[in-house]
């Protein structure tokens, strides 16, 4: 059985789910292997960043999933190769916001460069398993180009949200690989104190499996 979010996000019901401890080797718990509530098996490729939500708080990141248990989470994620979107290359740059008091209540932002990998403008967002909202579109702060052509690349993404959003949801949900290993910060700067218990459950949006985690304290 499938519920479907209100734009277009697929969610399972009856997620195989498992506690384990931030950081710490699971011994009983594979993280690469899952089963569906109707029994098709799900593979993780080890070693891959795959989307991760912590629903207590909506603070995303990109964690490195392997056999036992989660190591590092990135707070990035960009295409290497620019992207075609209404006649224009545009190179996109997706970020996790971290901090205590998000701006404007976004738990994620895009950053969009044109062609020349220049700095045009700042998309707001909320991700989660209910909605996928765009709250704001305007220069950013560290915008290389003239304020015409931030204007113009704002308006072509208000013109064009529902392609966009299509564009934002394949980058965010596909598993990856940094360069580096070992890009981001340890499980519990991202999850929480060595000690405290989580659930993990598996999700899919887009087809791509994404993780949700929620505290259980300690």
């Amino acid at each position: 059985m499938w519920l479907t979010a209100r734009l277009g996000i697929s969610i399972p019901i009856g997620f195989l789910e498992a506690a384990f401890t931030a950081c710490l080797l699971m011994r009983s718990f594979i993280l690469t292997s899952w089963r569906t509530a109707n029994g098709t098996p799900v593979t993780l490729e080890r070693g891959r960043r795959y989307l991760t939500l912590q629903e207590d708080n909506g603070r995303l990141g990109w964690s490195k999933v392997m056999m036992t248990r989660i190591s590092f989470i990135g707070r990035n994620a960009s295409f290497s190769s620019p992207i075609r979107f209404e006649n224009h290359n545009i190179y996109i740059e997706a970020s996790g916001d971290w901090n205590r008091q998000p701006t404007i209540g976004r738990n994620t932002y895009l950053t969009i460069k044109n062609d020349a990998r220049q700095v045009v403008c700042e998309v707001s967002g909320w991700f989660d398993l209910n909605s996928v909202e765009f709250l704001d579109i305007s220069p950013a702060k560290n915008a290389e180009t003239s304020l015409e052509e931030q204007s113009y690349y704002s308006s072509l993404i208000r013109e064009h949200i529902d392609t966009f959003r299509n564009m934002w949801l394949r980058l965010i949900t596909t598993p990856f690989k940094y360069a580096s290993d070992r890009v981001g910060v340890n499980a519990e700067h991202f999850f929480g104190q060595e000690g405290e218990h989580f659930r993990i459950r598996l999700a899919f949006t887009r087809d791509n499996p994404i993780l949700l985690v929620r505290s259980l304290g300690y």
